[in-house]
């Protein structure tokens, strides 16, 4: 079922994972153009998998805030 492909695509997501590539991002094209969805595309994951470990692009804003 899609459920469980969607439990094997997040194993080993963290909120680490997604801010290191979300900053990894950033130093390629840009600030302005981190979508939650080229997050999701770069971690092979669904966009709605990334709120288990973020609650949404604002948080992930202020953790690449606390990051750097």
């Amino acid at each position: 079922s899609l459920g469980t492909e969607d439990s094997y695509a997040t194993q080993g997501i963290n909120t680490e994972t997604v801010v290191k590539t979300a900053a990894l991002l950033i130093e390629k094209t840009g600030y302005e153009s981190l979508t939650l969805h080229k997050l999701a595309s770069n971690l092979n994951v669904k966009p709605a998998s990334l709120y288990t470990p973020i609650q949404g692009i604002d948080e992930l804003y202020v953790l690449l805030a606390m990051w750097h």
